[in-house]
């Protein structure tokens, strides 16, 4: 199916007409998150060699 970012419906394919569940979610800059979550870590992608 094709998605809408802005709304979060479906406008085209199988799933055409549903709308996606909105979520809480934030953005926030590293060096921000890192002064108040001071245990959390950092995941970088694999590189394949």
């Amino acid at each position: 199916s094709t998605w809408s970012g802005l709304s979060g419906a479906a406008l085209e394919g199988p799933l055409a007409g549903r709308t996606l569940q909105q979520m809480p979610a934030f953005y926030a800059f590293w060096f921000s998150w890192k002064d108040f979550f001071i245990e959390a870590e950092l995941y970088e992608k694999p590189t394949s060699s």
